[in-house]
């Protein structure tokens, strides 16, 4: 039976938090702010003899306002998962690894803490030109949007995540008209973006012909080839290539299809 306890008091917690963090984001603040406290009462256990009065209560402040910041983010944690976070073993290990950074760093700044600093920042910044460029995608959003023009011969395509439209001029419909679609999946872990999937229409195929969206071609030609895409291998990210063909009847003069996402994968949608 669920405790009212959580029943009662989620609604009231959530009523006044500015956005809706998860479990995972307040299991991960919990845990560099404990890091962090455990670093500050680390040196007044080991080397307070040698610090001066006012540093020393300054450092007994800090130390303690991070470590009553922690109590609080881990109950957070505790109180939104309805204390189901405790059996979450692979969230923990890493809400582990998040402590021991913030531990090294915060204690040994220049060792630790100014490398972690750059390498994250580094990181971060190639993560988000490769990844998070990609629009956050849902069951049933549009990809793109086809349309042929009889009179001209044209097949008008719409890229959704750039806002751009390319013109293919089409003298034999026979021939496929292709579709290759970034698909990318984040491992529920990742802070913030994790669980969620992003996606995009990287460019369009006929015959030898390419056309791709003017704000991607450089990513339409880095994640088109396999070679390059092996690259960017990130534990947790999944990135997949998807290609498909517009069907039948599709290049029909004044017939509109959608490039959809959806459950079973991509389809065109009139």
């Amino acid at each position: 039976m669920r405790c009212r306890f959580f029943g009662i008091l989620k609604p009231n917690i959530r009523q006044y938090m500015p956005f809706e963090w998860s479990v995972r984001e307040w299991l991960y603040l919990g845990a560099s702010l404990l890091g962090s406290a455990w670093a500050v009462f680390f040196v007044l256990i080991f080397r307070g003899r040698y610090l001066e009065r006012s540093s020393r209560s300054r450092r007994w402040l800090a130390g303690s306002l991070l470590f009553s910041l922690s109590f609080a983010s881990f109950s957070m944690a505790f109180i939104v998962s309805e204390g189901k976070i405790i059996f979450d073993v692979p969230l923990l290990l890493v809400a582990l690894g998040v402590f021991a950074a913030f531990f090294a760093g915060a204690l040994l700044p220049r060792l630790f803490g100014f490398p972690l600093i750059v390498a994250a920042s580094s990181a971060l910044v190639l993560f988000s030109w490769s990844f998070l460029v990609y629009p956050a995608v849902a069951d049933g959003s549009i990809l793109g949007r086809v349309r042929f023009s009889l009179g001209s011969g044209i097949v008008r395509v719409w890229f959704a995540a750039d806002a751009d439209i390319v013109e293919i001029p089409m003298s034999d419909r026979s021939a496929p008209l292709r579709f290759e679609i970034l698909k990318i999946d984040f491992d529920q872990r990742f802070p913030i973006i994790g669980g969620s999937s992003r996606c995009s229409l990287l460019r369009v195929v006929w015959k030898d012909s390419v056309y791709t969206g003017n704000a991607r071609k450089g990513l339409a030609e880095l994640f088109g080839d396999p070679a390059a895409r092996s690259f960017f291998i990130v534990p947790g990210v999944r990135p997949s290539f998807t290609a498909i063909s517009v069907p039948k009847g599709g290049l029909e003069s004044g017939v509109r299809l959608d490039l959809v996402l959806s459950k079973d994968g991509f389809r065109f949608s009139m």
